[in-house]
């Protein structure tokens, strides 16, 4: 299969949508810092913004105090049963209706003019996939300004030690990010912690793997399918493929550290591009194996196997691959 995508675009590939920005705030229980939280965004000058809350395993009442928070403003709901930041995030992501999504704490509160500032620069440049906060990542320095954050450092890592260097770079990430939809749909979200390190390797392996996307110099990466695949449809499913490939060549890894949120990651990325019916089928029946570790580990081996041993189109491996998972043995 051919991987070299030409970077034509003059803009990065967004969903289509109103213009504006999603800001997602996972939440593990309502407080008034949450409140706060939301208030801020919705009291933002210059760009229009709206909610994305996700519950993510917090209690009922809560939630529902949230849902109810959810209805005095532009805001939607999502819900994660697991409440891992990173599977939180990508639920998030996957709900976000804008083309440009940012992440916040819910004891964060914005300032009125933040998210146009952040928004105004991946809209102007067609490299900056991201941008995030000084204040944040760099403490020293006092001006809180947004810049591009790159991809440099990274470009060289490779393997088994990606993971040893993201682990040992903790204190370089940011912890808030604001990205073009394009690229930040594939990823799980970043955290200063990374505690299992579960947002940035998935991101940085599904970004050099994946052919769907185009290295550029410097910044990040931008997607733009092949120009004699059409319609899009068909370049959808090509990027599909190119992003199972990337994901199972790393399943032993993302399954023994992640167990069933490494499912999410692989759902929650494959829903940005396209799903078949046989595919959701094919998610609820590895889900309720999931219970147990092992079987994840399982399944996405299996999975794997029968992707390289399917013949066809992309479309037509990945439904026949997805198809043999839940085929008693």
């Amino acid at each position: 299969m051919d991987h070299s995508y030409p970077a034509t675009t003059a803009r990065p590939a967004v969903h289509p949508g109103p213009r504006g920005v999603s800001v997602v705030i996972p939440f593990r229980r309502f407080d008034g810092g949450l409140e706060e939280a939301v208030a801020s965004v919705w009291a933002q000058r210059g760009v229009t913004a709206e909610v994305v809350l996700v519950a993510a395993g917090a209690p009922d009442r809560d939630t529902l105090r949230a849902e109810r928070l959810a209805a005095k403003g532009p805001c939607r709901m999502a819900y994660q049963a697991a409440p891992a930041r990173g599977a939180a995030l990508a639920r998030g992501i996957a709900t976000a209706g804008a083309a440009i999504v940012t992440t916040l704490d819910s004891e964060t509160v914005l300032t009125p003019h933040k998210l146009a500032a952040d928004a105004g620069i991946v809209a102007a440049d067609p490299r900056a996939v991201a941008v995030c906060d000084l204040e944040r990542t760099c403490p020293g320095r006092g001006d809180g300004g947004a810049v591009r954050w790159s991809f440099d450092a990274l470009d060289a890592v490779r393997g088994g030690a990606l993971t040893a260097h993201v682990a040992s770079h903790a204190r370089s990430l940011p912890r808030h990010m604001t990205l073009s939809r394009a690229l930040y749909g594939r990823t799980t979200g970043f955290d200063t912690a990374l505690g299992a390190f579960a947002d940035w390797a998935l991101a940085i392996e599904l970004t050099g793997l994946a052919s769907g996307w185009v290295r550029t110099p410097r910044v990040g990466l931008t997607w733009t399918p092949r120009p004699d695949r059409r319609p899009v449809e068909t370049a959808l499913w090509d990027a599909s493929l190119d992003l199972h490939l990337a994901f199972l060549r790393n399943g032993d890894m993302l399954a023994t550290r992640f167990g069933a949120d490494a499912l999410t990651f692989l759902k929650c990325a494959a829903e940005t591009l396209v799903v078949s019916t046989q595919m959701r089928m094919a998610w609820a029946h590895m889900d309720d194996r999931a219970t147990f570790p092992g079987h994840v580990l399982t399944d996405l081996r299996a999975l794997r196997a029968a992707l390289a041993a399917a013949p066809g189109t992309p479309r037509a491996r990945l439904e026949a691959a997805y198809a043999a998972l839940t085929v008693p043995a």
